[in-house]
């Protein structure tokens, strides 16, 4: 016997049909891609303006640390290795110190003090906090003797963006330069 009126119908499946489920997953699908790639991207452009600020903040204070240390400096000389050596008693650089790099070809910009010096003697010219995950390559220094101005060519590169790089030069001159050949 079948049922009238209110109760008829209520047999029926309910729930949703698997064209309709696929569908529902497709779209939630696409709408996580759509969120992950911005993500990605805005993660992207945010790294990028960090690179490029805490750069500029590492070059300044490098620039102004050098400066200092080049204000100083007295008997100045290009080693036959090109090396430019000098004295600068302010900062306890005797004997011939020079700058180089830490770490092989990356790393921090530190002093020597004086020629021949082991690596506990090394003076960073900028602790390591400021430098986070920025390193230093491509570190050049030389002087030019007739305008007692020495210059200084390095790279700012990020350990996070590969791609990431910001070339510095600076110039310094030297107040108290005793030159010796």
């Amino acid at each position: 016997m079948k049922k009238k009126g209110f109760f008829r119908g209520r047999n029926k499946k309910r729930g949703f049909s698997l064209v309709e489920m696929l569908v529902a997953l497709l779209i939630m699908a696409l709408l996580a891609v759509m969120v992950s790639s911005s993500v990605a991207a805005a993660t992207q452009v945010y790294r990028r303006s960090v690179f490029v600020s805490e750069s500029e903040t590492l070059s300044s204070t490098l620039s102004t640390a050098m400066a200092n240390v080049f204000n100083y400096a007295t008997d100045i000389e290009i080693k036959k290795d090109g090396r430019v050596a000098f004295t600068s008693p302010a900062f306890q650089i005797n004997d011939a110190g020079y700058f180089l790099l830490t770490g092989g070809t990356k790393g921090y910009i530190c002093y020597i003090p004086y020629e021949n010096a082991d690596a506990s003697s090394y003076k960073l010219l900028v602790g390591r906090g400021a430098y986070t995950s920025l390193y230093i390559t491509d570190l050049s220094v030389s002087y030019d003797q007739t305008a007692n101005v020495f210059t200084v060519k390095y790279t700012i590169r990020s350990s996070q963006l590969g791609s990431a790089a910001r070339q510095v030069t600076g110039t310094y001159r030297s107040l108290k330069a005793d030159l010796t050949d």
